[in-house]
Protein backbone atom coordinates (compact mmCIF):
# COMPACT_ATOMS: atom_id res chain seq x y z
CA UNK A 1 0.00 0.00 0.00
CA UNK A 2 1.56 3.63 -1.21
CA UNK A 3 0.23 6.80 0.14
CA UNK A 4 0.25 10.22 -1.40
CA UNK A 5 -0.78 13.65 -0.54
CA UNK A 6 -0.31 16.73 -2.31
CA UNK A 7 -0.51 20.85 -1.56
CA UNK A 8 -0.69 22.86 -4.39
CA UNK A 9 -0.83 25.77 -2.38
CA UNK A 10 1.48 28.36 -1.82
CA UNK A 11 1.91 28.97 2.04
CA UNK A 12 0.43 32.41 1.93
CA UNK A 13 -2.59 30.38 0.10
CA UNK A 14 -2.78 27.96 2.82
CA UNK A 15 -2.83 30.82 5.48
CA UNK A 16 -5.78 32.70 3.45
CA UNK A 17 -7.36 29.48 3.65
CA UNK A 18 -6.90 28.60 7.46
CA UNK A 19 -8.44 32.37 8.15
CA UNK A 20 -11.17 31.87 5.91
CA UNK A 21 -12.28 27.75 6.71
CA UNK A 22 -10.93 27.35 10.48
CA UNK A 23 -11.37 31.11 11.25
CA UNK A 24 -7.47 31.23 12.94
CA UNK A 25 -4.54 32.91 11.95
CA UNK A 26 -1.07 30.87 11.20
CA UNK A 27 1.87 32.71 13.02
CA UNK A 28 3.99 33.44 9.91
CA UNK A 29 6.87 35.32 12.00
CA UNK A 30 9.20 32.20 11.49
CA UNK A 31 12.96 32.98 11.63
CA UNK A 32 15.82 31.42 9.60
CA UNK A 33 15.95 28.85 12.70
CA UNK A 34 12.55 27.51 12.37
CA UNK A 35 11.33 24.25 9.86
CA UNK A 36 9.26 26.79 7.88
CA UNK A 37 12.13 28.01 6.21
CA UNK A 38 13.11 24.56 5.39
CA UNK A 39 11.63 23.04 1.31
CA UNK A 40 8.81 20.58 1.23
CA UNK A 41 7.78 18.37 -1.42
CA UNK A 42 4.71 19.40 -3.23
CA UNK A 43 3.92 15.50 -3.59
CA UNK A 44 4.45 13.83 0.06
CA UNK A 45 5.23 10.09 0.39
CA UNK A 46 5.83 8.97 3.64
CA UNK A 47 8.93 9.70 5.20
CA UNK A 48 9.00 12.51 2.65
CA UNK A 49 9.04 16.13 4.33
CA UNK A 50 5.99 17.80 4.47
CA UNK A 51 4.21 21.31 5.52
CA UNK A 52 1.84 21.10 8.79
CA UNK A 53 0.74 23.14 10.73
CA UNK A 54 1.72 22.42 14.68
CA UNK A 55 0.96 25.01 17.95
CA UNK A 56 3.28 28.10 18.96
CA UNK A 57 3.05 26.95 22.35
CA UNK A 58 1.88 23.55 23.14
CA UNK A 59 0.68 24.44 26.68
CA UNK A 60 -1.41 27.56 25.32
CA UNK A 61 -3.62 26.42 22.67
CA UNK A 62 -4.97 29.95 22.15
CA UNK A 63 -1.21 30.99 21.22
CA UNK A 64 -2.21 29.92 17.43
CA UNK A 65 -0.11 27.80 14.80
CA UNK A 66 2.86 27.66 12.92
CA UNK A 67 3.56 26.40 9.77
CA UNK A 68 6.70 23.88 10.21
CA UNK A 69 8.47 21.13 7.75
CA UNK A 70 8.54 17.56 8.90
CA UNK A 71 9.07 14.00 7.67
CA UNK A 72 5.94 11.81 7.13
CA UNK A 73 4.92 9.19 9.44
CA UNK A 74 4.98 8.60 13.22
CA UNK A 75 8.10 7.31 15.21
CA UNK A 76 7.19 5.40 18.41
CA UNK A 77 8.15 6.64 21.50
CA UNK A 78 10.10 3.37 22.15
CA UNK A 79 12.96 3.99 19.45
CA UNK A 80 16.62 4.77 20.54
CA UNK A 81 18.00 6.94 18.57
CA UNK A 82 17.75 9.00 15.85
CA UNK A 83 14.21 9.40 13.81
CA UNK A 84 15.83 9.08 10.48
CA UNK A 85 17.16 5.98 11.76
CA UNK A 86 13.44 4.79 12.09
CA UNK A 87 12.73 1.73 9.15
CA UNK A 88 8.98 1.17 9.34
CA UNK A 89 6.43 2.69 7.81
CA UNK A 90 4.64 4.42 10.57
CA UNK A 91 2.00 6.29 8.79
CA UNK A 92 -0.93 4.51 8.46
CA UNK A 93 -3.40 3.88 11.63
CA UNK A 94 -7.32 3.06 11.72
CA UNK A 95 -9.05 5.26 13.51
CA UNK A 96 -10.70 2.78 16.02
CA UNK A 97 -7.25 1.51 16.96
CA UNK A 98 -5.19 4.19 17.34
CA UNK A 99 -5.97 4.45 21.13
CA UNK A 100 -4.77 1.06 21.81
CA UNK A 101 -1.99 0.40 19.47
CA UNK A 102 1.54 1.92 21.16
CA UNK A 103 3.32 2.95 17.57
CA UNK A 104 0.21 5.53 17.81
CA UNK A 105 -1.07 6.02 21.61
CA UNK A 106 1.15 8.78 22.54
CA UNK A 107 0.99 10.80 19.31
CA UNK A 108 -3.11 10.99 19.89
CA UNK A 109 -2.37 12.24 23.20
CA UNK A 110 -0.03 15.21 23.09
CA UNK A 111 1.42 15.35 19.34
CA UNK A 112 -1.05 16.49 17.10
CA UNK A 113 -1.18 18.98 13.98
CA UNK A 114 -2.98 19.72 10.84
CA UNK A 115 -1.76 18.44 7.49
CA UNK A 116 -3.43 20.60 4.69
CA UNK A 117 -3.95 18.88 1.64
CA UNK A 118 -5.45 19.34 -1.88
CA UNK A 119 -5.37 15.75 -2.75
CA UNK A 120 -4.73 12.29 -1.11
CA UNK A 121 -4.39 9.46 -2.35
CA UNK A 122 -4.22 5.51 -1.53
CA UNK A 123 -3.19 2.84 -4.00
CA UNK A 124 -3.19 -0.67 -3.44
CA UNK A 125 -1.93 -2.07 -6.34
Amino acid sequence: MCNLYTLDQTLNEWAENFHKFLDTELVMEAGDATLANQPWAKEVYPKYQGLFARPVDPADPGAGLEPAVGRWGVVPFTHKGPAKAWKFPTNNCRSEEMHAKPSFRDALKSKRCIIPVTNFSEWTG
